[in-house]
């Protein structure tokens, strides 16, 4: 008798094994609480975004939950000098009986600091709920990228940076001396962006005029070529 179940249970272990060598899964139970996110990587965000995550929840843990009373989301591994979470499970409220699967539902919300850099993407946390009495799901990972500045955003950083340390009166006349410069350059990150069209704007003689009596308004006068074959209008 004791060599009849010695010999199952070495047999058992043999087809085990077996299966394992020859590549075959063995089949995965699913846990307690299994959580879903649809769009878990987010690319072009902006520092200072706040972007909302949405997913569903199974529950497998023998009994009804209640969302707002029993489920948790649990957030780690991720740099909490760029990002923070809010949850937002559970409001509205509903009932998640066993053997059930919610809903698509918001699920929380990520809080993309400016601290954020594109030299620093991609940006992860992982994602995990949990009930109130310790059922774990499985861990989702969300990632975060930042694009690189565009060039006119640098260019006009610079410009107000350069500003900021000049004197105040002498700031009207050093934007005065610039905005022909910064015409130029923002036609020229336009045209490198923009389809070749036959209307241009030409900045060789650009005019500079102050608004009423406010010196901190002005307008810069610009000429309007057409190289193609046929009139252009409306120009705006």
């Amino acid at each position: 008798m004791g060599n009849a179940f010695s010999f199952r249970r070495l047999t058992s272990a043999a087809i085990v094994g077996l299966i394992t060598v020859s590549g075959v899964p063995l089949p995965v139970q699913a846990g307690p609480l299994v959580l879903t996110i649809d769009q878990p990587d987010r690319v072009g965000v902006n520092p200072g975004s706040t972007l909302d995550f949405t997913g569903t929840i199974t529950n497998n843990t023998g009994s009804s939950l209640d969302a707002a009373a029993d489920l948790f989301l649990n957030f780690n591994n991720f740099d909490s000098a760029v990002l923070s979470f809010d949850q937002l499970l559970g409001n509205p409220d509903f009932v998640l009986p066993n053997g059930a699967t919610s809903a698509d539902i918001l699920l929380f919300d990520a809080n993309v600091g400016l601290l954020a850099t594109a030299a620093g993407s991609p940006y992860l946390a992982d994602v995990q709920v949990q009930d109130s009495l310790g059922d774990l799901s499985n861990d989702v990972t969300i990632s975060i990228s930042v694009p690189e500045p565009a060039s006119l955003t640098l260019l006009l950083g610079a410009l107000v940076i350069l500003i900021s340390f000049t004197k105040r009166a002498k700031r009207v006349v050093t934007l005065y001396r610039l905005l022909p410069a910064l015409a130029a350059a923002i036609l020229s990150v336009g045209s490198a962006e923009a389809a070749v069209t036959p209307v241009q704007l030409y900045t060789a003689n650009a005019g500079i005029s102050v608004w009423s009596t406010d010196h901190r308004t002005v307008g810069v006068e610009l000429q309007i070529g057409n190289s193609g074959t046929a009139a252009a209008g409306p120009c705006r």
